[in-house]
């Protein structure tokens, strides 16, 4: 078991608040030609930590430093002087908020996840066809546009949310 950051868009940090997304896809790699599955390196294993890193500041006022998070508390630049920004790449863990416990890794074809997978991405729609269309979006929103349709192999992380006390 180990601890390791995760990034996630604040959209996705709401969803998994929410409890709406326990399972995230990410694209493997490439591999040498040849490669099999068991030459692939697993970027999480069951049981690791994860902490999520978010778009987050330090708030000043009165004296007492706290932080804000984007994702949460998006107008808070606005009302405050000179507050800045810090992008999730340099959250580091003292900061998080939010840990995750992987549950299972695997990986699959992107277009094999199953509508139940889908609304693991926290995705929601009325249909199983607008969910689809949504998580296309998604995944061309964060890989380029048309992404969806290379069909990537991705690992598939399932996860559950734990309190801060929890992780390591």
């Amino acid at each position: 078991m180990s601890e390791k950051p995760i990034l996630f868009s604040g959209e996705m940090v709401r969803a998994i608040l929410s409890g709406k997304k326990t399972q995230t896809c990410r694209p493997l790699k490439p591999q040498p030609t040849g490669a099999s599955q068991a030459d692939y390196c697993y970027p999480y294993f069951r049981d690791d930590i994860l902490y999520v890193r978010e778009t987050w500041g330090i708030d000043n006022t009165d004296g007492l430093q706290k932080y804000v998070y984007k994702a949460t508390e998006p107008d808070w630049c606005a009302c405050h002087e000179g507050f800045k920004w810090h992008p999730s790449i340099h959250m580091p863990k003292s900061v998080a908020r939010i840990f995750i416990k992987v549950k299972a890794v695997d990986c699959l074809r992107l277009s094999c996840l199953t509508d139940r997978q889908i609304k693991a991405e926290g995705i929601e729609g009325d249909s199983e066809l607008v969910r689809l269309a949504k998580f296309q979006c998604l995944w061309d929103s964060c890989y380029g546009d048309g992404a969806s349709m290379l069909n990537p192999v991705v690992w598939r992380i399932e996860f559950e949310r734990i309190e801060k006390g929890e992780a390591i």
